[in-house]
This record gives structure tokens, sequence and C-alpha cells, in this order.
């Protein structure tokens, strides 16, 4: 018929496409939960850490109530990036120079546990 206009027939959705969808739900659901999780909007300048304790490369235990008073850099960095390596010889003389004041540097590396060898 003239001027009659034929709708596209519907797409179907292949295993593929049914896939994709699935991962992109779960990673936004993923998402979601860690941010809710973090809770990192709940830390305000000024007040106390939360309570944590933290593992050094030698096994010994820190806890954030052992660092009350302290003034604290932490720093996050790995063996595969170039610019962290050069930072932590300074920040670690900072430290040093100021341990009186009351400076800690903690230096969290973002290498798997195969690297500690290299990391120490």
């Amino acid at each position: 018929m003239c001027g009659e206009s034929r709708l596209p027939e519907p797409r179907r959705c292949t295993r593929r496409t049914a896939l994709q969808r699935a991962c992109a739900w779960s990673v936004c659901g993923l998402t979601g939960w860690l941010a809710r999780e973090a809770r990192a909007n709940d830390l305000k300048v000024g007040a106390a850490a939360p309570a944590a304790t933290l593992v050094t490369l030698d096994g010994q235990s820190i806890s954030t109530a052992q660092l009350r008073g302290d003034v604290i850099v932490l720093t996050f960095w790995a063996t595969w990036c170039a610019p962290c390596r050069e930072e932590l010889p300074l920040l670690s003389g900072y430290a040093t120079r100021h341990r009186e004041a009351g400076l800690r540097v903690l230096a969290f590396t973002l290498d798997t546990p195969d690297k500690l060898p290299e990391v120490k």
C-alpha cells in the first residue's frame, strides 16, 4: 500500500548479547556494592581514622591506635610504576628528617605477593 510503513523486525537476543548484558549488570551491581562498603564519604578531615590493623613486610602488625597523634603520609606504589619508585627514596628521607616531629610514611604496594622479594 502507498504510504504504509513497515516496522522493523525486532532483533533477536543472541547468547552473546545476553552474556554481555549480564556482565554489564553484574559490574554495575558489584560497583554499587563496593561503593556502599567502602564508605569513604563517612571519613571526615580531622576525625580519627577508623580502627584497622596493618601488616608490614616483615610481618609486624601496626594498629591505627598506635599511630594516633602522629602525622601520617600514605602512599600507594608498585614496582612497575617508575614515578612511584622515584618518589619512595624522597619520602623515606623526608620521614627520617621529620621522625622526631611525629611524621610516619606508610607505603602500600599494589604488587602481587609473588613480587614481595622485589618490593623488599
